[in-house]
């Protein structure tokens, strides 16, 4: 196990640093530049839009721009938002604290739905419960999350007239009920299509531990 997690542990580097590769190559072989976006209904000229690409170093080649990237993150420095100017690692902290409720949220949905019935289906080995628990793994796995949070806003809306509380995010801590009533359908959302995983996970692992008894 421990050499298991070692070997883990040693390809993160090198899978880290070609996923940073691959999405740097992208976004700069797509036509087109943040800088396109942000200005293009605005009154500068294409030179001005060219002198602020050059003080930006947009116009580096690709090697240099992540090289100096890689660099920024080595002293913990990834530059500044193009859109709102403040340090980029300030708003990952900024949104940090609602990206780990949501997960957490949707962990507790996972495994309240996922363990019971998971172990449902493996001690009701081909009956309905495991028929329809096998149904519910094959949907939750091929739904695309997207799809089912549209559908389920769309069905509260127009079902009872419900949607969730628009705006900023309310604190969990000062208004604990509008913040629920914001974060409970994402979570709900996640937490289906991550139920839907661990349900086959827990219904297999069960059938073998079964077996071999």
């Amino acid at each position: 196990m421990t050499q298991y997690i070692a070997a883990r542990l040693s390809l993160m580097l090198p899978v880290m640093i070609g996923v940073s590769l691959l999405t740097f190559a992208f976004l700069r072989i797509v036509p087109g530049d943040v800088l396109d976006v942000m200005y293009a209904d605005s009154p500068l000229s294409i030179q001005e839009i060219a002198d602020l690409r050059h003080k930006l170093g947009m116009d580096k080649p690709f090697y240099v721009q992540y090289a100096e990237w890689i660099g920024g993150l080595a002293r913990l420095d990834a530059g500044n938002s193009l859109w709102t100017r403040r340090p980029v690692l300030q708003e990952i902290q900024d949104r940090l604290p609602v990206t780990i409720q949501l997960a957490l949220m949707a962990f507790i949905i996972q495994l309240v739905i996922a363990i019971p019935v998971g172990v449902l289906s493996a001690t009701q080995q081909d009956k309905p419960a495991d028929q329809f628990a096998r149904l519910f793994a094959t949907l939750g796995t091929a739904v695309p999350d997207f799809w089912l949070a549209t559908i389920v806003l769309v069905f509260l809306a127009s079902a009872i007239g419900w949607i969730p509380p628009l705006g900023g995010v309310a604190s969990l801590w000062k208004e604990p009920l509008v913040n629920l009533q914001q974060f409970l359908l994402p979570a709900l959302v996640l937490g289906i299509g991550g139920a839907a995983s661990l349900t086959r996970m827990t219904r297999n692992t069960l059938l073998e531990v079964i077996r071999e008894d």
